[in-house]
């Protein structure tokens, strides 16, 4: 069969019969079937996220060599793959768009955004707090059309992303935006005045200078610093640090005292981080 180019779209019945002539006649060449990946997949989709111009290659007998997990993903949600470029006759798998996901900093630094990278972070860190991904202990891969549409629905995260930099010698960048954009950052516009209490957080977080002994801040600084092995490497889980952050804000925010700032994993919920607004009116 000759090669041929077509943009389609491809129905959940269309992918299908791809779908069961590639597993009639011994497969294409595909890899083991990422089910967290198709999982994304099918959100973009239902969610109406789905990015015109991907490729799907078939060999001459109609096996699939590329595409498996849209087309798996197409069935599943039952939404059809719409503007797909369909290669038909091919013989490797190759393709100009190999379906491998460009990262989203990358794709922030393509659109001229600063801090592509810390922006990214923010944009997935809370994304998992939103749906709940940290209390739940689940880890899940996020698609760049959910951290697109999250971005344009919270732009002032840039701020908080720009903000919160200024303390990455004590805390990860991405925690301290999300804790500081869900704390107040999301009230900057309507209340500028709560950009003083957001970002003397950040400063004393930064310094550690003045603090007073029962400072939370000085507690979280206290609790990273001695959490270090011989090599200066942290010892304390991702999820565990961002927990102790969200209970130093909190503390910050209530005007509390700490003695000792502890999060007791399983133990404890997830904390949820407190609005300074609600909390000093």
């Amino acid at each position: 069969m000759a090669l041929s180019t077509s943009i389609v779209d491809i129905s959940p019945q269309r992918a299908g019969q791809i779908l069961e002539q590639t597993e009639k006649l011994g497969g294409g060449n595909f890899r083991k079937l990422n089910a967290r990946y198709v999982g994304v997949l099918v959100d973009d989709l239902e969610a109406g996220r789905w990015e015109d111009g991907s490729c799907i290659r078939l060999n001459g007998d109609g096996r699939c060599l590329d595409g498996q997990h849209r087309l798996v993903a197409c069935v599943r949600s039952g939404v059809p793959l719409a503007g797909v470029v369909l290669v038909e006759g091919a013989e490797t798998a190759a393709c100009v768009d190999t379906g491998r996901q460009r990262s989203y900093s990358q794709y922030l630094a393509n659109l001229g955004e600063r801090n592509s990278a810390a922006l990214a972070a923010g944009l997935r860190t809370l994304l998992m707090y939103r749906r709940g991904m940290f209390a739940m202990g689940v880890s899940r891969r996020i698609s760049n059309g959910a951290l697109d549409t999250l971005l344009a629905m919270e732009p002032g995260l840039r701020r908080s992303v720009a903000v919160g930099r200024r303390a990455n010698r004590v805390v990860t960048g991405s925690f301290m935006a999300v804790v500081i954009h869900v704390g107040s950052g999301e009230r900057r516009n309507e209340f500028p005045e709560v950009q003083r209490p957001t970002e003397e957080f950040v400063r004393q977080m930064s310094s550690g200078a003045g603090l007073d002994e029962l400072s939370p801040v000085l507690g979280y600084r206290r609790r990273v610093e001695k959490a270090k092995d011989s090599k200066g490497r942290s010892t304390l889980h991702p999820k565990e640090k961002f927990a102790l952050l969200i209970v130093a804000w909190n503390a910050y925010v209530l005007g509390r005292e700490v003695r000792s700032l502890v999060w007791r994993g399983s133990d404890e919920n997830f904390p949820t981080i407190l609005d300074w607004y609600e909390h000093n009116d």
